[in-house]
């Protein structure tokens, strides 16, 4: 089992990036971030003792207790960020079990996944919410962390 022990100061930095990437790929996909993408991205934070995979709790967790550290040092540019999640997942892949590295890969799908319904589209509140950009936006995270449909 991977646990914070198993990677370096900068590995652990690459994880805790990994959530704010995939909240940055698909809710500025439309060019503005709103505060219903924000409180998403918060209430997955705060709700990090719920997910079962224990290195995505951790790495969750972090994010939350760390995240004035983090914010200053993240870089959102549009090429850094499938770039670095495509770093994110060589690291799950060399230092975390092949289900744990999936789980992982799957928690950040979930963390797109609500960002996208979130906000936006449907017509008086029917019809989907997610936009084919944010649709788009989650297939590119999905293809850059090598996620695998089991």
């Amino acid at each position: 089992m991977a646990t914070r022990a198993d990677f370096t100061l900068d590995e652990w930095r690459q994880l805790q990036f990994a959530p704010f990437w995939v909240f940055t790929a698909v809710a500025a996909i439309d060019g503005k971030v709103d505060e219903q993408e924000m409180m998403a991205l918060a209430k997955e934070l705060g709700e990090a003792h719920l997910f079962k995979e224990p290195l995505v709790r951790d790495v969750l967790q972090s994010c939350r207790d760390q995240l004035k550290e983090i914010m200053q040092s993240l870089q959102v540019r549009p090429q850094v960020i499938l770039e670095g999640l495509g770093h994110v997942a060589d690291l799950l892949d060399r230092k975390a079990t092949p289900e744990e590295a999936n789980n992982f890969k799957g928690a950040m799908l979930l963390i797109a996944k609500k960002v996208a319904e979130a906000s936006g589209g449907g017509f008086l509140g029917v019809g989907t919410k997610v936009s084919d950009d944010e649709k788009l936006a989650i297939v590119s995270v999905a293809t850059a962390m090598r996620f695998k449909v089991s």
